[in-house]
């Protein structure tokens, strides 16, 4: 396996770098159209983190375009990120009741139409009943959601940081909500998805899963959230173990001619050591009095207009 070079990492950090910002113009017409209104439902903290989100699934969505060789459509990537987000902000800010989880799920599956004064459902409607139009095997896709609604449903345990749940259990339930959702992106794009390939993503989504958790540490221990980290010290190590866990099961799968195995593998090893990094800055921040919190937060934002793969990065939130 090819190891990446200083000028292979400068060249995947402009490629990137251009992505993000396809996504940023994306992102901005949703807000002109759809999402329009999104910032009086939501709290600015909760609007920052959807951008995250869909700048976070987008990279990931485009990475297996590249992987299994087929033409990435970020409008597609930012449509499923944005839908993603919402969805866990059905699943993590309240209980929802059964009858409550059956209508959210009928609307994603575009069975049911929303209620007229639902902001949420109404947002969840349109955006499905665009994403279903770029499905083509409607089947798998239905299955594969229909697992990630499932995890989705047995994490609500993770909403009350009272509940007795064990490690075992938080582990089984990062490991079902990486590995569901990655299929669920995953055969959404290649129609060519299988059971044979899905086999190969479990460690990979553990460890997705797992860095989803990383970088969302301080608002999950501010909502009252029970997470799989529980130190970002020692737990930013354990990420790279579990990446290095997954890399011998991608591999047997993807490093052959059919797949630009090594290719996506160093572009995943940039991302790993970008958000360690920003991980680290993220600590070193807190420590600051909150008037510098405040101007290193506003100076990425200003960057960020220039360098919009600085989205990618955890969200920086003072409480």
């Amino acid at each position: 396996m090819a190891h990446p070079t200083i000028l292979t990492e400068i060249n995947v950090w402009l490629n990137a770098n251009r992505e993000c910002k396809r996504v940023k113009t994306e992102l901005v017409k949703l807000n002109k159209s759809i999402l329009a209104g999104i910032l009086q439902e939501l709290s600015y903290k909760e609007w920052l983190h959807l951008r995250h989100t869909t700048f976070r699934i987008n990279a990931l969505m485009y990475l297996y375009s590249k992987l299994v060789g087929i033409k990435h459509e970020t409008h597609i990537g930012v449509l499923c990120g944005v839908i993603t987000h919402l969805l866990d902000y059905f699943y993590d800010h309240h209980t929802p009741s059964s009858e409550e989880v059956m209508q959210i799920e009928n609307i994603i599956f575009v069975k049911e139409e929303p209620a007229n004064d639902n902001f949420l459902e109404n947002k969840l409607h349109e955006l499905s009943r665009i994403i279903w139009g770029y499905v083509s095997n409607q089947e798998v896709v239905k299955s594969t959601l229909q697992n990630m609604l499932s995890t989705q449903q047995a994490s609500i345990i993770q909403n009350d940081i009272h509940s007795e749940i064990h490690a075992e259990q938080i582990n089984n339930l990062t490991l079902l909500k990486g590995h569901h959702s990655l299929c669920l992106y995953f055969s959404i794009l290649n129609p060519m998805f299988s059971e044979e390939e899905a086999k190969h993503l479990i460690l990979f989504g553990h460890y997705m899963q797992f860095m989803d958790d990383l970088e969302d540490y301080y608002e999950d221990q501010a909502e009252g959230r029970i997470s799989s980290v529980q130190s970002i010290d020692s737990d930013m190590d354990e990420s790279t173990r579990l990446l290095m866990k997954a890399q011998p099961q991608l591999a047997e799968f993807y490093d052959n001619p059919h797949y630009r195995y090594d290719f996506v593998w160093n572009k995943i090893l940039f991302y790993h050591n970008a958000i360690l990094l920003a991980c680290r800055l993220r600590e070193l921040s807190r420590q600051l009095p909150k008037p510098l919190q405040k101007i290193i937060i506003y100076s990425k934002e200003a960057i960020s207009y220039l360098i919009p793969f600085i989205y990618v990065a955890p969200v920086d939130w003072i409480e």
